[in-house]
């Protein structure tokens, strides 16, 4: 995490920057290494070196956040703002945490308009807020300001020419990505730029996916997983743009594609294995509050819960989601009857993509599972509806008939 430059000082005064530097790297280390209390500390004991800096604030809300305490984040990044309102990054990270965690558009955008407004953003971070903006109008339902705003992104030629030309096109386009277009681009610079415009492309097909607008995805990821065949979120959109596009046999294809690339990756060690979770899950179960999950588990005669890493390939042919986190197992529909819950399979590989270290995982787990049940009594109650439609049809025959359609639901994840 980069922040603004650190001064160089001579004497006790380079002592005191070199102090500071480290506790701000060792910080950001622990975060990354999962250790939220030691990384908590260094931020701290950088606070008390420099109290007038912003870096430890902004090291504080990472903390605060990966803690699960968005609003909290929410706070130390806004302490950023006070103590240098011309650095970029509290603006943005702020606004994505009020967008993602806190679920509030309105803020997210204003704090957007604000990073937009510095002149210290370069092309990536620029692109990046752009559709962090016209995220924000979407889940406003400000649909067609969204739209006008995704059409309207400067610069996703360059990020284009970055990840799909060829020799000294794609160099000068990463360079001018970057705002350097005279300067040389180490290794290190190259692949990180590479990272971050490939990471905006898959947000930028997701954006035409939620407009449901299919093609405008299709159009980038068809050429992104020709160029990069082994990114499985390139593959994992890819399946749902053909998916909306009416392409079935595409999205399985894909779909199958993605599966088989998340499970090259290797488990951190603070997953649980399987026989301790599926303990975990047994005790979330029967001491949840859930509704759903009470009226379900508590009275079934026999539920099952399996642990896998990942849905079966025939069940992600058959179109279910491969990065779906927990599904309700269900008994086949009787003509006059809803279909009966027989089980729950947990899998844990995509639980753990969605997570960076154990509390967040145990945090994820329990709300993937009761989403998924929440899923299935609406699923149920749907059905029932189309039940008692088809009956009413019944007993009167000159109701307009109208033609079932079998389908598959598709659970909602995470891109």
């Amino acid at each position: 995490m980069s922040g603004p430059e650190i001064d160089t000082l001579e004497g006790d005064g380079y002592a005191e920057t070199s102090q500071y530097a480290a506790h701000l790297d060792r910080g950001w280390s622990m975060l990354d290494r999962g250790d939220h209390s030691a990384a908590r500390r260094s931020a701290q004991h950088a606070q008390k070196l420099r109290p007038e800096a912003p870096d430890p604030a902004v090291l504080l809300a990472a903390v605060s956040l990966a803690e699960g305490e968005a609003e909290e984040s929410v706070r130390w990044y806004e302490r950023a703002q006070e103590l240098d309102p011309e650095y970029l990054e509290p603006f943005a990270a702020a606004a994505h945490v009020m967008l993602f965690d806190l679920q509030d558009p309105e803020r997210a955008l204003s704090y957007c308009d604000q990073a937009l407004s510095l002149a210290s953003a370069d092309p990536l971070e620029r692109i990046d807020l752009e559709l962090l903006a016209a995220e924000c109008k979407l889940l406003s339902e400000r649909v067609g300001e969204a739209r006008t705003q995704l059409s309207a992104i400067d610069g996703l030629d360059t990020i284009e020419a970055a990840l799909l030309a060829d020799g000294d096109a794609a160099d000068g386009a990463l360079s001018r990505l970057l705002g350097a277009q005279d300067d040389a681009l180490d290794d290190e610079e190259l692949q990180d730029v590479v990272h971050k415009a490939m990471q905006l492309a898959l947000r930028l097909a997701r954006l035409w996916l939620d407009l449901r607008e299919p093609d405008g995805a299709l159009a980038w990821l068809s050429r992104l997983t020709t160029r990069y065949p082994n990114d499985a979120d390139a593959w994992y959109l890819l399946s749902e743009a053909e998916t909306v596009a009416g392409n079935g046999h595409a999205a399985a294809c894909a779909a199958l594609q993605s599966l088989q690339l998340d499970l090259s990756w290797e488990l951190p060690e603070w997953v649980p294995e399987p026989t301790a979770l599926h303990k975990e899950i047994l005790e979330f179960l029967r001491h949840s509050d859930h509704a759903e999950i009470k009226r379900t588990v508590h009275t079934a005669r026999t539920f099952v819960v399996v642990v896998h890493d990942t849905p079966a390939v025939e069940l992600v042919l058959e179109g279910l989601d491969p990065r779906v986190p927990a599904l309700v197992l269900v008994s086949r529909a009787t003509p006059d009857g809803a279909p009966e819950p027989t089980g729950l399979a947990v899998y844990r590989r995509n639980i753990a993509r969605m997570c960076d270290g154990q509390p967040r995982f145990a945090r994820e787990l329990g709300e993937c599972i009761e989403t998924e049940f929440s899923t299935f009594a609406e699923g149920v109650a749907q059905h029932e509806s189309e039940l008692a439609a088809a009956r009413a049809s019944l007993a009167d025959p000159g109701a307009k008939k109208t033609r079932k359609t079998r389908t598959r639901k598709r659970p909602a994840t995470d891109a």
